[in-house]
C-alpha cells in the first residue's frame, strides 16, 4: 500500500525545518524561510516569483514600470502609452514582453531603466504597434538585454 502526502522529518542537519514529499527530492522549507526544491535554495524572492506574470497597465506619461523578469503582458484601448523596464540584475536573466492590444497609433513602448541599458547594444526603446506582438529577452549584462525573439512589429530607436 502506497501512502502519499506524507511528512518526514529523518534530516539532522542543524538547521530546523519541514521536508514533504518523496526522500531526495522532497520540498523543504527550512529556518529563515527559506525554501528548497531537490537541494536546491530557490533564490528568487516572493516579490519576483508573484510578479512571474504580471498584466502592466501603461502611463500616458513617463512610464510605468515593469519587472525585469517573468512575462508582462501590455497594451493600450485609448491611448499611446508608455513603460520603463527595470534594467537586468544580472546575466541570464529572462523577460517576456507580450502586447494584448494595440495598433499603429495605440502603441505600447517600453523604455530601458536607464540610457546605459539597451535592447541590442544601441537602441533604449521598444515599440509595440500591434496587438501579438512580443519580445523575449536574454540579458547578457546587467546594462544589455539580448533579442531572443522580436514577433510581430516591435521597432526599436
Amino acid at each position: 500500500m502506497t501512502v502519499q502526502g506524507v511528512v518526514h522529518y529523518n534530516r539532522v542537519s542543524g538547521i530546523n525545518g519541514l521536508y514533504t514529499g518523496k526522500a531526495g527530492s522532497e520540498i523543504k522549507v527550512a529556518s529563515g524561510g527559506y525554501l528548497y526544491q531537490y537541494g536546491t535554495q530557490v533564490t528568487k524572492t516572493a516579490l519576483q516569483l508573484n510578479q512571474a506574470l504580471a498584466a502592466v497597465t501603461g502611463s500616458t506619461g513617463t512610464g510605468t514600470a515593469v519587472p525585469n523578469s517573468g512575462i508582462s503582458t501590455i497594451g493600450s484601448t485609448a491611448a499611446a502609452v508608455n513603460y520603463i523596464l527595470a534594467n537586468p540584475t544580472a546575466a541570464g536573466d529572462r523577460k517576456m514582453l507580450i502586447c494584448t492590444t494595440g495598433s499603429t497609433t495605440l502603441t505600447s513602448t517600453v523604455a530601458t531603466g536607464s540610457t546605459a541599458c539597451t535592447f541590442d547594444g544601441t537602441n533604449c526603446n521598444a515599440t509595440f504597434t500591434a496587438t501579438g506582438a512580443s519580445l523575449d529577452l536574454v540579458a547578457l549584462s546587467t546594462t544589455r538585454w539580448f533579442i531572443n525573439v522580436n514577433n510581430g512589429t516591435v521597432t526599436f530607436a
